[in-house]
């Protein structure tokens, strides 16, 4: 097989990174940094199992990862089921989780039979994945696995140091986490200044001002729009036939009677293109503006808030409104 020996190191990492079993005494909060001496790339480790539940290291990528991991870290207990598996859907992040035999596929399978390796029991297989937003998980390559290895072994460097000290990880109060980097042969701690960057959970889209202003003609009626923007469960191909992913979807519904107006599937990187596209064609195609637009997430609310505030359109957050779910229900109906 290639890169034989990169798969016999990510392997043996793995397997002593389950046999420690950190997670009996560390907990998911508990991050760290890990410089990649190849790239310079700084991932963070995450050691999961404490709740007895799952067991794996999520090694997140980058500060784009870290980011991933604060938003669903600390996402509000106020959040709809909506935005909460948005959140969910959006990590970024390499995982290796210890599985039972069936969770495996058939690539995990023949890697495990190449390099003449044996697994028995419950949550003793080795399963790595990569996880990018909006995507179905996917097994590691070659290169993935170097990266993974890296976290791996650091991980179980640093878990051992921090049962005998907790305070390795740094101060939760300055914000100087741990990080790991090598020098020469030598892995050594540091403690960089934390970086200041925004992390907000759903991007605000500003509109075309020449659309606003073209569209802003249309006459004011007495009524209201639904504007529902979620992800759907269903994943499909890429065209190019690498992965799957999960579709966002804009779905425009006439409040009086239910009816739905225009619906676009929306790829992932395209969010912000599709939504300007989808709120001008619903215009158009009705030829006035509402009084109200009612929305069933904040993903919805953050995504034409400046539209609807350029086109003096009261916006309405909304997730309990029923017809919300009725629509929905008819709408998978007619995809199914």
């Amino acid at each position: 097989m290639q890169n034989e020996q990169v798969w016999r190191d990510f392997y043996e990492a793995a397997i002593a990174f389950r046999d420690l079993k950190p997670w009996e005494w560390m907990y998911d909060g508990d991050l760290f940094g890990v410089e990649d001496p190849e790239t310079g790339q700084t991932n963070y480790c995450c050691i999961m199992g404490n709740a007895g539940e799952v067991f794996a290291l999520g090694y997140y990528l980058g500060e784009e990862g870290l980011k991933s991991y604060l938003l669903l870290s600390n996402q509000s207990g106020e959040l709809t089921p909506v935005d909460q598996m948005a959140l969910g859907l959006n990590q970024l992040l390499l995982k290796v989780e210890f599985v039972n035999r069936e969770a495996l596929d058939k690539p995990d399978l023949d890697t495990i039979k190449a390099l003449g390796l044996k697994f028995q029991g419950k949550k003793q297989w080795v399963q790595a994945r990569e996880m990018k937003p909006a995507h179905l998980p996917m097994p590691i390559d070659a290169e993935q696995a170097r990266v993974l290895t890296i976290g791996l072994q650091q991980a179980v460097e640093v878990a051992s140091l921090f049962k005998i000290d907790e305070g390795i990880l740094g101060d939760r109060e300055t914000g100087k986490v741990l990080l790991r980097k090598k020098n020469k042969e030598q892995w050594t701690n540091t403690y960089p200044p934390p970086k200041a960057f925004n992390v907000t959970p759903f991007p605000i889209v500003f509109p075309d001002q020449g659309e606003i202003q073209r569209t802003r003609q249309y006459p004011k009626k007495e009524t209201a729009w639904l504007f529902i923007h979620e992800y759907l469960t269903m994943p499909v191909g890429h065209e190019s036939g690498k992965g799957y992913y999960f579709p966002k979807i804009n779905l425009w519904v006439n409040y009086a009677d239910g009816i739905i107006n225009t619906f676009q599937l929306v790829q992932p990187g395209e969010e912000e293109k599709v939504i300007e596209e989808s709120f001008f064609e619903n215009l158009d195609q009705m030829k006035f503006r509402p009084k109200q637009i009612g929305v069933n997430s904040a993903m919805g609310y953050r995504a034409i808030r400046e539209f609807c505030k350029a086109l003096d359109i009261e916006l309405l957050f909304i997730p309990d409104e029923p017809l919300f779910d009725e629509v929905m229900q008819s709408f998978k109906g007619l995809a199914g």
